[in-house]
């Protein structure tokens, strides 16, 4: 089961369907198969804008008998492919810009004829707004993010005890829609290292993956097919030692 932010269904500046098989949650699912000799289903949950905080509150906000419960207990491995966004700084403090800065509630707000012209306006004010304030709201504030990460993993070990659980450290970006600003990444990268490794949960190394690559990216952020095999590469090489290591080792 992959949890997915845009990381996990954009190449380059293209949305594409996440089931398309040249995504990470897809290429992963393709070297387990070789590397264990079976084959795997892969579901994949993803949401633009999707942070540790928000998906840990669509879990709880989740009823037991829906398919992403459902899928959750029943998957032998979980990739939590989130946690960018929380390093992300906003452009208004606290809830007052929670739905500002979903993208996904602000493109399903407008009709589909005025949702181009009302993206492209957002993707003016939004960095805008950041820069304004010199970009002191983080998305997730350090307390709250480490919070959400222990809630999150309460709630995934709860629904699936048996599951090889694996994140992301959040991803460095030179996105123009959050004003090209790193000022909360280090925080929030040292709190969700620390925490998952309190938790015992490994992590992909995103910003070392991509390293010096993060200038060529098209919007500089989102994964070329290039990256997204890599990246799928790293999860797989977490999933295969959690499957093979022994319980409480």
């Amino acid at each position: 089961m992959v949890l997915g932010d845009s990381l996990a269904f954009l190449a380059g500046t293209k949305a594409l369907d996440p089931a398309d098989l040249r995504l990470y949650p897809h290429v992963v699912g393709e070297i387990l198969q070789t590397r264990t000799g079976r084959p795997w289903d892969v579901h994949v949950e993803v949401r633009a804008g999707w942070s540790i905080l928000t998906l840990q509150r669509a879990l709880r906000a989740a009823r037991p008998d829906s398919d992403l419960v459902r899928r959750l207990a029943a998957a032998e491995a979980i990739v939590i492919g989130v946690g960018t966004m929380d390093a992300t700084p906003a452009a208004l403090p606290g809830r007052i810009g929670f739905g500002v800065r979903d993208s996904d509630t602000v493109r399903n707000r407008v009709t589909s004829k005025r949702r181009k012209l009302a993206w492209k306006t957002f993707a003016r004010i939004y960095p805008a707004l950041i820069n304004a304030s010199g970009a002191r709201f983080p998305h997730t504030p350090p307390a709250q993010l480490r919070a959400s990460w222990l809630a999150l993993a309460a709630g995934l070990r709860a629904v699936a005890p048996g599951a090889a659980i694996c994140g992301v450290v959040p991803a460095a970006h030179r996105c123009a829609l959050y004003a090209r600003s790193m000022r909360h990444h280090p925080a929030a990268v040292e709190v969700s290292t620390t925490v998952a490794a309190e938790l015992g949960i490994p992590l992909v190394d995103l910003p070392a993956l991509v390293g010096d690559e993060i200038e060529r990216l098209p919007d500089g952020i989102h994964f070329t097919f290039e990256l997204h095999h890599r990246v799928a590469s790293a999860f797989a090489d977490l999933v295969v030692a959690a499957l093979t290591t022994p319980p409480g080792h």
